[in-house]
């Protein structure tokens, strides 16, 4: 868990690694500070069928929609 502090990029997959330790935020887009929770996506559940993972936006969870495990994400702020 110590490699994953701080803001930096990493790639969906690497995400869904650290979901199991309550690590699902995300942002598409770098942010300075805090994030609005317009912007903030959660990680949910990998779809075989799809090959990528379904996220959904903080704000408002019927905004849906999958990315593929190699995008790369923007981690590690406080929200």
């Amino acid at each position: 868990m110590d490699k994953y502090i701080g803001k930096r990029m990493i790639e969906v997959k690497e995400l869904a690694k650290y979901k199991k330790h309550g690590e699902k935020f995300f942002t598409l887009k770098p942010c300075e500070d805090e994030p609005k929770e317009s912007i903030v996506w959660v990680l949910d559940e990998y779809d075989r069928s799809e090959k990528a993972y379904w996220c959904y936006k903080f704000s408002d969870v019927n905004h849906g929609k999958y990315i593929k495990g190699n995008k790369q994400v923007f981690v590690g702020f406080t929200f």
